[in-house]
């Protein structure tokens, strides 16, 4: 039996709806693909600490009250012969310059020292008090090791000053000569106690350990959007000391994860522990704040409908004409089905059939730059639509029409939520939160840089560009 042509069609679209027509669109089986969120940026949050160093000079000048030293022995410091008193002759002073600390102590020595030795034959033994003043000057870099201890290697300097003039047996004492390398062998005692009293006033540990903990919190910002703001420190920088007289400025860099995120509360970073802390020459201050603008996929099934539904899809061929009565999306690992429910007619001659099925598309979301706009790359219809199309209705199948008129309505606009979300930004970097929390900075540039498939949504990821410091008063 030989089939009309007419026949043939009639005999392949009976075909193609029995395939496709179903009574409702379906989602597709459950991916086995886990969801993972793309890598964010690190950035630097720059948090300058401030060393009041009159208030270290007074903390060391109310240690030392009148005394550095005491020696009462002639016997120890490998008989040295020297028994040594070293007063405090006026208040210490501590300043910086540049990336150095000075530290001016005036002192004044009283003691004895004995001679021993032979003159012309002769052993002479004799104990000569003295009293004279000198100023200690030290120098020092300050630096921190990775547990953030501060080190000091300080280099004194002695000014002698009003020395004693001796003579013992007719010959000139020579102190400086004599004592000078004695003398210094203690002043480097009393400098090495003041570097490690130094040290234990300046914990910056301790300074940076209090703020910490709400540094990683997260900050609610905006209780409509139900908005927050979530740092998660990786590591932490120093650089070096910057010296202002009585002042001195010490920046860390809190190199760190930082966004902000709507609709619900993160967790808290669950580094409660500091990282260690390492020096570098300069700190990177470009800041890449992440935010994220997603569109639900009931928002976009909304969209879609208003959009899809009771509208007439044009075909190359004025025979055919299709309606859509019913569509719908969904998120399958990462890419986004499109399920269309059609209704139509073919009229040829006097012959009209209907037509009705379901049909699925898939493709992957990707941003617009120049639009703004979520739209869809490599879309077309999944690979099982797309066999029985072509076993049935291949006409359908490579009507590039009807791909293009669902696609042309599958293009979201996120131009208004990356305005909001430049707003917030700038208004979260320029609060103050709770007593200790101080930001301050400027966004300037925001670009979707990831856009990916959640279980319920489309979301964009979104880098904010600019600069931020944070300050945590009461330092």
């Amino acid at each position: 039996m030989i089939l009309k042509p007419r026949l043939v069609l009639i005999y392949a679209l009976l075909f193609f709806i029995l395939a496709c027509n179903t009574t409702y669109i379906k989602p597709p089986k459950p991916s086995n693909t886990n969801y993972i969120e793309p890598a964010k940026p690190i950035s630097c949050i720059t948090l300058p600490i401030l060393l009041d160093l009159k208030a270290i000079s007074n903390d060391l000048n109310a240690l030392y009250l009148e005394k550095y030293y005491f020696d009462d022995s002639y016997e120890n410091n490998g008989h040295d012969h020297l028994k040594v008193t070293v007063l405090k002759r006026a208040p210490l002073h501590i300043s910086a310059f540049g990336n150095h600390v000075f530290l001016s102590a005036p002192m004044r020595l009283e003691g004895n020292y004995r001679i021993n030795k032979k003159v012309l034959g002769m052993n002479v033994v004799y104990d000569q008090g003295f009293k004279f003043n000198l100023t200690v000057d030290v120098q020092t870099l300050p630096v921190f090791d990775k547990n953030w201890n501060l080190k000091l290697n300080s280099k004194s300097n002695i000014s002698w000053e009003d020395l004693p003039n001796f003579e013992v047996a007719g010959l000139q004492v020579d102190f400086p000569k004599m004592f000078g390398r004695i003398i210094q062998g203690q002043v480097d005692k009393i400098t090495t106690q003041l570097d490690q009293e130094i040290a234990n006033t300046v914990d910056l540990r301790k300074l940076v350990n209090d703020g910490w903990r709400q540094v990683i919190q997260p900050i609610r910002i905006d209780t409509v959007t139900n908005s927050w703001l979530i740092m998660r420190p990786k590591q932490v920088f120093y650089t070096q000391l910057e010296g202002f007289d009585s002042l001195a400025k010490i920046n860390l860099g809190l190199y760190s994860v930082i966004e902000i995120v709507s609709g619900y509360k993160p967790l808290a970073d669950t580094t409660s522990v500091l990282p260690y802390l390492y020096q570098t020459n300069k700190l990177d201050d470009k800041i890449n704040l992440m935010l994220n603008a997603e569109i639900s996929f009931d928002q976009i099934n909304q969209i879609i409908q208003q959009q899809l539904i009771g509208k007439s899809i044009k075909l190359e061929s004025k025979e055919y004409s299709l309606n859509i009565l019913d569509a719908k999306v969904f998120g399958h690992a990462d890419k986004i089905i499109v399920g269309v429910n059609l209704i139509g007619k073919l009229k040829r001659g006097a012959l009209t059939k209907k037509i009705k099925g379901i049909v699925y598309f898939e493709g992957t979301p990707v941003y617009n730059i120049p639009k703004q706009t979520i739209s869809i790359k490599n879309f077309g219809l999944d690979v099982q639509t797309k066999d029985v199309l072509l076993k049935s209705a291949s006409w359908l199948a490579n009507s590039k029409l009807f791909k293009s008129s669902i696609e042309s309505k599958l293009e979201f606009s996120i131009a208004k939520e990356l305005q909001d979300a430049l707003k917030m930004a700038n208004e979260a970097v320029n609060k103050q939160y709770g007593k200790k929390l101080q930001f301050n900075g400027a966004i300037n540039q925001i670009m979707p840089t990831d856009v990916f498939l959640t279980p319920n949504a489309v979301r964009v990821n979104i880098k904010a560009v600019g600069k931020i410091g944070l300050k945590l008063n009461g330092f």
